[in-house]
């Protein structure tokens, strides 16, 4: 039997891709004659954190199975079954691999695709002309920006560039835009890198500024000529229906002359938002019913006219609005020549090359040299590839492998073993498209229509999932393989369709999925999400999950942001992207503001950050914290230092650290703050080498870090610390490759087409414009009225979006092993539009109906331990059947439950009437007043004004609470309270005791939640902290009856 060495592994999530990686990769290293296979073994992955679990994953499992005794013994008998080998033999050969990785290990290729083609790049870097030594420099955004502001500044210098510069500026004035040019050139620089964009960029490269020019006049010329055709044709077609004596009144709504008319004017974006071409191509009535017969004969015997009229004009409509499109893009395309050599000029000035380049340079280098050439250049031969995530691998990049791998596919090395190939990839799990990554190609692999070799593959299929337990398995197959059928393509049917099920390992699992009502502001949406995903925490918590085993995920940061302040302000610790950025840590912002001062001095914004830090470590700790910022703050900066120097004892030159490289100052900083800036710090130490890489590399000047930390402090991360028991909040593109046992989707109603301005290249295939080549174009439903290149585009481009989408979708819903809950809204009407309206058609073919007062569910609830222990116990949760009203009134953040029974919502009213009367009662006398206040100016409240005065009055009269109700004590209701380096928190009621204690009362409605309790716990903590003590803490609740529930200490 032919051994097959070409195979292709379609993992889907959950599947054990990792394993039989690991599996595949210990066959080859284990079972080869070679003294040293692991030199002829090369792994390819996207990520640094990829490689380092696949190499840990590796040398793990050989120290297991060299001690005779593993502890995987399903990997020991699959492995002494493939080598046919004994466990005695297998312990051998692992031991004896160990040893000589560990002592080799240089040589244990298993890297990033990055990685292996910078070293291709080295390897030839006399033949690609690049300096000795250069460094590797993985974001462009510096020097792409320094690479504009060459061009900019070239302004009034060159003439012909000033020219086309102003004149450029002058349109976007012109089209009511700003005359700013700095962004349009930012945004075509960044493509420069781009590989989705490098075949139009290699054809406009080659034009010269004379060719820019002359491709200006074309367009011009053939804008102009496509406007005089389509008023020509327009007059003439009306002027055919009043020859035949027609009126507007004679066609069905007018349509047909008002739409001639439009375009004789020029309103030509209004032309195609009606069924005009519909009825004309498909022969339906121009015309009313009753219209007389001579009329109905006449357009119907102009009917071909009128027909050939309409295309002609469509067709010179998208010629004029294409060129019309070009025109706007042609001054950053027509510099873009100028920007290659700026940039190239500024890489070999600072002895650098750019990541993203490398892609592009090797790729003729590779095409057009011999394999062995490149090998004996590498130092090494690979045999046998194992290439991972590949539904992520660009065009390029796979075709640069290609060559390389073929070699060794059709060839043996000298102890007569053939080379191999190990492709592993999962096309639903495709969401980087926009950096290059092609799902197509690995669609073509599977169904084995583009093979480039001349070894034919095996396709394996892993079916099993070993992540999620059955209910969320056979979810995700259910819903993708509906979602399959709502699309066209057979893209979509070969991705998601019969053969990519799933079968389950684990038993269980639970998924809910909720809609909040249809409509709403963003601002009252987001607040739904946010209250929604707290009670599927609660839940969680309420199971006996563990913070660190929950992640939420969304798709924006916005959304992050949004999710992250209601968890906090709940009382849950948050790991976030967020939370890991340098730049947030507090004691990195002290170290910053120093930084800043030595630029800018006497900022008292500055000042206030660096007080805010010291403030919890003062002296003094009867200052109050307001006397204390106001004693510092307005002081110079040098007066500042000195002030402070005698309160917290220590000795600052600040004079000393201006004067000062950025890295002396850093160090100078942390050395003389070491109270506040622990050496320590992950944050201060990340931030420390951020630095030190940039002065050596870079400038030795405070100003110029500056500079360039405005471009980094988003990006700048510490690595995750382990074991933190906090909630994951992440976006989903950040969680592909992780899995936590209770994964939250909240905000799962986004559209499957999002509102980007996504760029498009367009192909000019026709002549004239052919001279043209490309034309870069915003997406848009436009792009259809370009003739049947425009709507191959438009399709391809929907068809892209789709996938992204739906992918994204796979990613998020894959990632659960236990408990999945999927937070949606309403839908208005039927379609494919949004996730809501996916979700929607899914519950409906499962028979049930998905709205506001009804989640869908799959699956038992079970608590964790029962989980653990594999115990069918059902859990019965309690089920809200609600939807949600926002109230800004009386409180910013409070969003009340409102079912749809009308006694219910009743009560939601009086409620928040209750809470608003009584934020305004500090003590008993002010009762009548307030009442008769709120009745005069609130007919509602009127209406319920015996109920609600009785309410009132049993709260501020009950026995717990209602000597904090009385004269001579200072109340604070509703205050916000300003916290040190902290959010703006607002009780509903603080009562300020003479001798230093406080009370804290928070008005509630519905059922007692431990949420509730840990809110007025954050609020016993911030009082705490401004050295009230101490602190009682009451929870009202008021319903039917009023109960009052004293918070333990």
């Amino acid at each position: 039997m032919e051994q097959i060495n070409f195979h292709i592994i379609n993992a889907a999530a959950g599947s054990g891709k990792t394993y039989t990686l690991v599996l595949r990769y210990l066959t080859r290293l284990l079972g080869s004659k070679s003294h040293k296979p692991y030199r002829k073994l090369l792994a390819l992955t996207f990520t640094n954190k990829a490689v380092n679990e696949m190499k840990e994953r590796i040398l793990a499992t050989l120290l297991d199975l060299s001690k005779n005794s593993p502890n995987e013994k399903n990997i020991e008998a699959t492995l002494c079954s493939l080598l046919k080998i004994e466990p005695l033999e297998l312990a051998r050969r692992a031991n004896q691999r160990l040893h000589q990785i560990l002592f080799e290990y240089g040589s244990f290729d298993i890297i990033t695709l990055d990685k292996f083609t910078h070293r291709i790049i080295r390897s030839f870097s006399k033949e690609l002309q690049l300096p000795y030594g250069f460094e590797v420099v993985i974001d462009p955004s510096s020097l792409l920006e320094e690479t504009v502001n060459s061009i900019i500044d070239e302004v009034g210098k060159e003439a012909s560039l000033t020219q086309l510069l102003t004149d450029f500026s002058m349109d976007k004035v012109n089209q009511e835009q700003s005359w700013n040019i700095q962004k349009d050139l930012d945004d075509f620089a960044s493509i420069l890198l781009n590989e989705n964009d490098r075949v139009a960029l290699a054809d406009l490269k080659k034009k010269s500024m004379a060719e820019h020019k002359e491709d200006q006049r074309i367009l011009l010329e053939e804008q102009r000529k496509a406007g005089n055709q389509i008023q020509k044709i327009a007059e003439d077609t009306l002027a055919l229906i009043q020859e035949k004596g027609l009126e507007e009144k004679n066609f069905l709504r007018g349509t047909l002359p008002k739409h001639f008319q439009k375009a004789k004017e020029g309103d030509y974006l209004s032309l195609y938002k009606n069924r005009l071409e519909l009825d004309l191509v498909e022969d339906k009535p121009l015309y009313k019913k009753d219209i007389e017969v001579t009329k109905k004969e006449l357009i119907d015997g102009i009917r071909p006219q009128l027909l050939d009229a309409y295309l002609r004009v469509k067709k010179n409509v998208g010629i004029f609005l294409l060129t019309k499109r070009t025109l706007k893009s042609l001054t950053p395309r027509s510099l873009l020549q100028l920007m290659e050599e700026r940039l190239e000029s500024l890489q070999n000035e600072k002895e650098v090359r750019l990541l993203g380049e490398f892609n592009n340079k090797i790729s003729k280098l590779v095409q057009g040299t011999d394999a062995p050439f490149i090998y004996e250049r590498l130092g090494e031969r690979y045999q046998h590839y194992f290439l991972d995530e590949f539904q992520d691998t660009s065009r390029l990049q796979w075709s640069n492998l290609v060559p390389l791998i073929s070699n060794a596919l059709e060839s043996e090395s000298v102890e007569g073993e053939q080379g191999s190939l190990l492709i592993v990839g999962d096309p639903k799990q495709a969401i980087y498209r926009w950096r290059g990554g092609d799902i197509q190609q690995f669609v073509d692999l599977l169904s084995q229509t583009n093979i480039p070799f001349q070894v034919k593959p095996q396709v394996e299929n892993l079916e099993i999932n070993y992540r999620s337990g059955k209910t969320i398995v056979e979810f995700n197959n259910d819903l993708f393989l509906t979602l399959s059928a709502l699309f066209e393509g057979q893209e979509f049917k070969r991705i998601y369709g019969i053969g990519s099920q799933q079968k389950s390992q684990l038993e269980g699992g639970y998924v809910r999925i909720e809609a909040l009502p249809k409509g709403g502001l963003k601002e009252e949406n987001t607040e739904r999400y946010v209250v929604k995903t707290l009670e599927a925490v609660d839940r969680a918590m309420e199971l006996k999950y563990k913070a660190n085993e929950i992640a939420v995920l969304v798709r924006k940061r916005d959304q992050a942001s949004a999710i992250g302040a209601g968890l906090t302000q709940a009382g849950y610790s948050i790991l976030s992207s967020e939370s890991l950025v340098v730049g947030q840590s507090k004691k990195v912002q002290v170290v910053l503001a120093i930084l800043k001062l030595t630029i800018q001095p006497n900022d008292p914004v500055l000042h206030k950050l660096i007080l805010d830090a010291l403030w919890e470590l003062s002296p003094d700790s009867n200052v109050e914290y307001h006397t204390y910022i106001q004693t510092y703050v307005l002081l110079s900066t040098t007066s500042f230092f000195k002030e402070l120097e005698k309160e917290f004892l220590f000795n600052f030159s600040f004079k000393k650290s201006a004067k000062s490289s950025v890295l002396e100052a850093t160090e100078y900083i942390m050395e003389q703050f070491v109270f506040l800036l622990p050496p320590n710090d992950p944050f201060l130490n990340t931030f420390l080498e951020d630095v030190f890489e940039f002065y050596s590399t870079r400038s030795q000047t405070i100003s110029a870090y500056l500079k360039y930390w405005e471009r980094q402090e988003e990006k700048l991360r510490i690595t995750t610390p382990a074991g933190m028991d906090a909630i994951h909040l992440m976006t989903i593109h950040q969680a592909k490759g992780l899995e936590f046992p209770v994964v939250i989707l909240p905000f799962m109603d986004t559209p499957i087409h999002p509102n980007l301005k996504e760029k498009l290249w367009y192909p000019f295939k026709e002549e004239p414009l052919s001279e043209i080549q490309w034309g870069w174009i915003t997406a848009s439903k436009e792009i259809q009225l370009y003739g049947d290149t425009g709507q191959s585009l438009y399709d391809q481009y929907v068809l892209s979006q789709k996938q992204d989408a739906v992918n994204v979708l796979y990613v998020a819903t894959t990632r659960a092993k236990e408990q999945l809950y999927i937070i949606t809204q309403e839908i208005s009407s039927e379609g494919t539009s949004t996730y809501s309206h996916l979700f929607n058609n899914f519950v409906k073919q499962q028979g049930k109906q998905l709205d506001a007062t009804t989640p869908f569910e799959l699956g038992i609830s079970l608590d964790k331990k029962e989980v653990e222990k594999k115990k069918n116990i059902g859990f019965e949760s309690r089920k809200f059947e609600v939807n949600y009203v926002v109230s800004s009134h009386w409180k910013k953040r409070l969003v009340a439950h409102k079912t749809l029974n009308i006694e219910v919502k009743t009560a939601q009213i009086k409620g928040l009437l209750i809470h608003e009367i009584l934020a305004k009662i500090y003590h008993t006398d002010m009762l009548d007043q307030v009442l008769e206040e709120t009745f005069e100016r609130n007919i509602k409240a009127k209406e319920y004004q015996l109920f609600i005065t009785k309410k009132v009055k049993e709260v501020i009269s009950h026995p717990m609470i209602s000597n904090y109700f009385e004269r001579d004590q200072q109340v604070l209701c509703e205050q916000d309270v300003l916290v040190p380096k902290g959010p703006t928190l607002r009780p509903d009621r603080v009562n300020l005791l003479s001798d230093g204690s406080a009370i804290i009362i928070d008005y509630k409605t519905g059922v007692s939640k431990e949420a509730d309790g840990r809110q007025i716990d954050a609020y016993e903590k911030i009082y705490q902290d401004l050295g009230y003590s101490p602190i009682e803490k009451f929870l009202v609740y008021i319903n039917d009856e009023v109960l009052v529930e004293k918070r333990k200490i």
